[in-house]
């Protein structure tokens, strides 16, 4: 938004970078859903999903320290209009990348076009965060309900602002009350804990994660970080070896918090008025939301070179780009899953990497095209107010004509706050060193550098984008598509499934979706024994299933089971694609073991898929099966028996 004439626009360039370290934080987060990256690489008990906290505390932060006050109606309505300008465009343009790039109903978790259309509209008004369901909340591009319950907060914002230096512990308590009031809810309808495999249930996170009013706390808390700054930074004489130290001290402070949350959590859950849905709020960010505020307020103060290192030119425009990134890394984090799954076996060290700066790149293409363009658009439709004053002749000279168009109005981080811009008037600065304050009034942050031909977008910048997209796509669509450069595991499958001689089984639907095309069990003389099923899948579908493997005695019964899930990462497979599961059984566990029965399971469903003839044109024999049908029966043979050495 503009700002007075009178104001001297800066920018608080630390609290820029640190909206990326955020944004990657969500991307490592997610990394492993896929297998981009190991589990380990969520540095456990390190949460890092809590990032989306700390947007949603620099959000009110940085809106408290633009917008002090927004008196009239004018204002409040320009406000608004001006946070739906900065976050819907990137948000529309996401949207239409998630249909170009998964566009198929099952890639969406959809059923219908009726049901697409209905998403669809509520996921484009930033409302899918107020409904229960998680196939409502994370309709599309998953991680945008953080821009939804953000665009909630941009509409409490007018109330909350209003006499906020006097109003804000009633109004923080009436916050801290809708949390109280969401886990309460939780609790008195048992909801359970969140499970994305179940889209048609109401879950917990629904309301105490998900939902805006159970995260404007953090807002809030935001708020008042701002109203603490604003009476009391300028007041704070500190030098740069003493601001050093307490900038460290705030990134200690995050990380310990941090690696306390589930212990903090798993000590709520026997409080009675906390349970289960107390310790996910607290989880996801609300025993880490304080410590969150103290790191916004120094490094806002800019008083060590922390900060100062945060704010050079390539830190800012990582910030800049960061609302992209968060809604972007999703996005190709599934295309990977469903068409680029040759490179699984490919070090982790080279394919994330690519990836990443897949994600950059792509990021900063939105950026450069949509977000500035459009929202410098869209905002030159409201009309301007007419100026009251003309400006005082000591009011300093306009940016240079290079500057960036970011440095000339307020620009949120992801996801949707507003977080590293802010203009402010000379008096609200506390005063800091000479360096110190040099990045502050360089646009670019520091002296300009090699990055300001990305700071500053042109259409050189727009072809330089693409070359290097270029350069990193087409070396991974070669070795994806072309059969020389991948090896093919359908054809091995395909070829295994015709080498199991006197195989049991052959060609048994288990629904619509799915054939077991061999089936087998084999024994060594050892004793051990190898369950070998060869699949193929008749559609494109999501590989969320679950197999029970049942261990059956003579009489029927069931001695123990050896279930498995088809595929942990819930990756998808095209139509006419085969694979092979392989399990290792002990002696142990096949003694006076007859029969090994098959039991297919879609994750979420209750009842298992009952296994019929393929309807393939072939004429097959009914499959042995037991338990209403339900269960295929494998024969389990003995072991060979040694040969006998002759005298």
């Amino acid at each position: 938004m503009a700002v007075p004439a009178h104001s001297q626009v800066r920018r608080l360039h630390a609290l820029t970078a640190l909206r990326f370290i955020a944004a990657a934080m969500i991307v490592v987060h997610h990394s492993p859903d896929v297998g981009m990256l190991p589990q380990a690489a969520l540095m456990k008990p390190f949460l890092l999903f809590q990032a989306v906290s700390f947007f949603f505390v620099l959000s009110g932060f940085i809106l408290t320290y633009v917008y002090p006050s927004l008196d009239t109606w004018n204002e409040r309505g320009r406000f608004l209009f001006a946070r739906f300008a900065r976050v819907w465009p990137a948000h529309l343009a996401t949207f239409i990348l998630v249909i170009a790039v998964l566009h198929k109903f099952v890639r969406l978790n959809l059923h219908s076009w009726t049901q697409a259309i209905g998403l669809g509209a509520l996921n484009l008004s930033l409302l899918h965060s107020w409904f229960p369901y998680t196939s409502q909340f994370f309709s599309y591009n998953g991680v945008s309900w953080s821009i939804s319950t953000e665009f909630a907060f941009y509409l409490f914002f007018p109330f909350l602002i209003y006499r906020w230096n006097r109003t804000w512990w009633w109004k923080m308590l009436i916050a801290a009350g809708l949390v109280l009031l969401m886990i309460q809810l939780s609790l008195y309808w048992r909801l359970p804990v969140y499970d994305p495999r179940i889209p048609s249930q109401i879950v917990s996170a629904s309301l105490v994660y998900i939902n805006p009013l159970a995260r404007v706390f953090e807002f809030t808390i935001g708020m008042f970080t701002a109203l603490v700054w604003r009476q009391f930074g300028k007041k704070l004489k500190v030098g740069p070896i003493l601001g050093t130290l307490i900038e460290a001290a705030a990134f200690a402070l995050v990380l310990l918090n941090m690696y306390y949350s589930q212990v903090i959590g798993n000590a709520a859950i026997h409080v009675r008025w906390l349970g289960e849905p107390g310790a996910t709020w607290l989880e996801q960010g609300g025993c880490v939301s304080l410590a969150f505020a103290f790191l916004v307020f120094t490094m806002a103060a800019e008083w060590g070179w922390l900060s100062y290192a945060l704010s050079a030119p390539l830190g800012v425009l990582l910030g800049e780009i960061s609302f992209s990134v968060y809604l972007v890394h999703q996005i190709l984090l599934r295309e990977y899953a469903w068409k680029f799954q040759v490179y699984s076996s490919t070090s982790r060290y080279i394919v994330f990497p690519v990836y990443f700066a897949l994600v950059l790149v792509v990021s900063h293409l939105i950026w450069t095209v949509v977000e500035r363009p459009f929202r410098s658009w869209m905002l030159s439709l409201w009309p301007k107010p007419p100026s009251k004053r003309p400006a005082p002749a000591h009011a300093p000279a306009p940016a240079p004509a290079h500057a960036p168009a970011s440095a000339l109005a307020p620009s949120p981080p992801p996801p949707a706050p507003d977080a590293s811009s802010a203009s402010t008037s000379t008096s609200d600065l506390t005063r800091r060193p000479a360096v110190l304050q040099k990045t502050l009034e360089t646009p670019g942050g520091k002296e300009r550098s090699i990055w300001d031909l990305f700071l500053e977008p042109s259409p050189k910048t727009i072809l330089v984008d693409v070359l290097i997209l270029l350069a990193l796509l087409i070396p991974i669509i070669v070795r994806s598509y072309f059969p020389f450069w991948r090896p093919d595991t359908s054809a091995n499958a395909q070829t295994l499934a015709g080498d199991i001689a006197g195989a049991e089984v052959r060609d048994v639907a288990f629904g619509p979706n799915l054939i077991l095309r061999a089936a087998k069990v084999t024994r060594a003389r050892n004793g051990w024994g190898l369950l070998t099923l060869v699949w193929e899948s008749t559609h494109d579908v999501q590989l969320n299933y679950s197999v029970a493997v049942h261990l059956l005695k003579a009489d029927g019964s069931m001695t123990q089971q050896a279930d498995y899930a088809q595929d942990s990462a819930d990756a998808y497979v095209h139509a006419q694609q085969w694979w092979v599961d392989s399990r290792p059984l002990t002696p142990a566990q096949l003694a006076g073991v007859t029969h090994i029965g098959i039991v297919l399971y879609r994750k979420g469903d209750s009842l298992p898929i009952s296994p019929l003839p393929a309807p393939d044109g072939t004429t097959r024999p009914a499959p042995d099966t037991d338990w209403s049908a339900r269960r295929l029966l494998l024969p389990v043979p003995a072991p060979p028996v040694p040969a006998t050495r002759r005298p």
